[in-house]
């Protein structure tokens, strides 16, 4: 599928439009994550989720597997997890 066929974007009457099966399509979403999620720093969570040592939760942001945690010595950490 053509990106021309997902996207439309008009600067003269200032609109941009996705067609809803780009939000689907496991290409554009490849492509994004290799331009976009790849390249920039990523959300994964807020500190107050693991407000003590040990604590840990474990996300999926652009399809990786991440564990944000507490260390022992109560500082914040992210890591792939395999």
């Amino acid at each position: 599928m053509d990106i021309s066929e997902i996207i439309s974007i008009d600067t003269d009457r200032s609109r941009f439009k996705v067609h809803r099966s780009g939000y689907v399509n496991p290409d554009l979403f490849a492509a994004e994550r290799d331009a976009i999620f790849n390249k920039s720093w990523l959300y994964v969570g807020h500190e107050s989720e693991i407000a003590t040592a040990g604590d840990f939760v474990t996300r999926r942001v652009a399809g990786r597997g991440l564990v944000l945690a507490r260390d022992s010595q109560g500082a914040v950490r992210c890591f792939h997890n395999v």
